[in-house]
C-alpha cells in the first residue's frame, strides 16, 4: 500500500530560493516505508534527489524514525 505524507515548503518572505537545503524528520507509528526507500515528489510528480541522512529500527527491526534532507528551488514570490 502507498501512503503520502504531504509537506509544505514555504519562503515566508517571498525571496526565492535556490538550491535551498530543507531537512524534515518522520516518526514512523502506524505505517512503515516502502522497503525500496522513501522517495520526495514536487507538486508536478517529479522526484526529488533526497537523502536519509539518520534514522533508527525498533528491536524487531521496523524503521520508527527517519530524517530526510533534500534541496528546494523556489522562485521569488512564491
Amino acid at each position: 500500500m502507498r501512503h503520502r505524507i504531504a509537506v509544505d515548503v514555504i519562503d515566508p518572505l517571498g525571496l526565492g530560493r535556490r538550491a535551498e537545503p530543507v531537512e524534515f524528520s518522520l516518526n514512523f507509528v502506524v505505517y512503515q516505508p516502502d522497503p525500496n526507500g522513501i522517495a520526495v515528489i514536487d507538486e508536478a510528480g517529479v522526484r526529488i534527489s533526497s537523502q536519509i541522512v539518520a534514522a533508527s529500527e525498533n528491536s524487531a527491526g521496523r524503521l520508527v524514525f527517519a530524517t530526510l534532507c533534500f534541496i528546494a528551488e523556489m522562485p521569488t514570490g512564491v
